[in-house]
C-alpha cells in the first residue's frame, strides 16, 4: 500500500515537473523567436537607407561599370544600382512631385543619371560614412552625394537601443527560466527521498544513486523539449492561418533551430540542475534529509 502511494506520489511529481520544464521551454522558445524577428528586421532596417549619388553628363558606359565596381568593394555599400535620366523623368512617383505640364515643356532632360547606393551596416559609424561620402565627392564622375545623415543617425541609434534592451530582455528571462527549471527539479527529486534515504541507510555509493536520476533528467528533458517543441509549433501554425500577413514559414531555418536549442536546453538544464540538487542533498545527512 505505502509503495503503491509512493510509485503514484513520484509518477505524479514526474508529469508535473516535466509539463513545467515544457512550458517554461515554450516561453523562451517564443520570447526567442519574437526577439530575433525583431533583430532581422531592424537590421533589414538598418541596411536600407539610400545614398544618391548624382553622376557627371557624359560618363561612358566603360565608366560608369568601372565607377560601380568600385563602389561595391566599399565596405560602406551594400548594393548599387544605375538609375538613368530618362527612368527618372518616366517615374510616376517623381512626376507628382513636380508639375506634369512643366516637365513635358521641357526639350531637354535636366536630371542626371545616377547610381542609388544601398548602405551596409558599417554605415552605423558616423565618422567613417563621413569620410566615405567625401571620397566620393571627390571623385570627377560625381556632381553630388545627397544622404539623410540626420535619419542615419537617429534610426542606428534606435536600432542599437532597440538591440540592446532585447539582449538584456532576453538574458534576463533566460535567468528566470534557469531559476524556475531548477526549483522545479527540486521539488521533484525531493519527492523521492524516502528512496534516497533507504539508499543511503542501504549503503550505497554517491554516484550509485545519482546516476538513475540523471539518466531520467535526460530523459525528462528530452520529453520536455518535444513537448514544447510542438506547442511552438502549434501556437506559430495557428498564428499563420489566422494572420498570414505575418508570414510566418514554419519551414524556416530560424523555427528549426529555436527547437533544436529548446530540446538540448531542455536535457542541459534537466542534467545540471539534477546534478546541482543531488549533489547538495548527499551531502546531508539522514535527519535533514527528511526534513529538507
Amino acid at each position: 500500500m505505502i509503495t503503491h502511494y509512493l510509485g503514484g506520489k513520484i509518477l505524479r511529481s514526474y508529469i508535473i515537473s516535466t509539463v513545467s520544464i515544457a512550458l517554461v521551454l515554450f516561453l523562451l522558445g517564443a520570447v526567442s523567436y519574437v526577439m530575433f524577428c525583431v533583430y532581422q528586421q531592424s537590421e533589414k532596417l538598418g541596411n536600407s537607407v539610400t545614398m544618391i549619388a548624382e553622376l557627371r553628363d557624359g560618363l561612358s558606359d566603360e565608366e560608369q561599370n568601372a565607377l560601380s565596381a568600385l563602389l561595391r568593394e566599399e565596405p560602406m555599400v551594400e548594393n548599387v544600382k544605375f538609375v538613368s535620366k530618362e527612368e527618372k523623368m518616366a517615374d510616376d512617383q517623381f512626376r507628382k512631385v513636380f508639375l506634369t505640364d512643366v516637365i513635358d515643356k521641357l526639350e531637354d532632360n535636366p536630371l542626371p543619371d545616377s547610381f542609388d547606393i544601398i548602405l551596409s551596416d558599417e554605415s552605423r559609424d558616423s565618422v567613417q560614412l563621413a569620410k566615405f561620402v567625401n571620397r566620393l565627392s571627390k571623385r570627377e564622375e560625381i556632381t553630388f552625394v545627397s544622404y539623410p545623415e540626420e535619419v542615419i543617425r537617429t534610426m542606428h541609434s534606435v536600432i542599437n537601443r532597440l538591440q540592446t534592451i532585447l539582449l538584456i530582455f532576453g538574458g534576463s528571462l533566460l535567468l528566470i527560466a534557469i531559476i524556475l527549471l531548477r526549483g522545479t527539479i527540486r521539488l521533484a527529486i525531493l519527492s523521492r527521498r524516502e528512496q534516497i534515504t533507504a539508499m543511503k541507510i542501504a549503503g550505497a555509493t554517491r554516484w550509485y544513486i545519482i546516476k538513475p536520476f540523471l539518466a531520467r533528467s535526460i530523459v525528462q528533458g528530452l520529453f520536455a523539449g518535444l513537448m514544447a517543441a510542438a506547442l511552438l509549433y502549434g501556437a506559430l501554425a495557428g498564428m499563420d492561418m489566422q494572420i498570414p500577413e505575418l508570414g510566418i514559414s514554419l519551414e524556416d531555418y530560424t523555427i528549426l533551430l529555436i527547437v533544436a536549442g529548446m530540446i538540448l536546453f531542455g536535457m542541459a538544464i534537466s542534467v545540471f540542475c539534477t546534478l546541482f540538487t543531488m549533489l547538495r542533498i548527499m551531502s546531508f545527512s539522514l535527519n535533514r534529509l527528511q526534513t529538507y
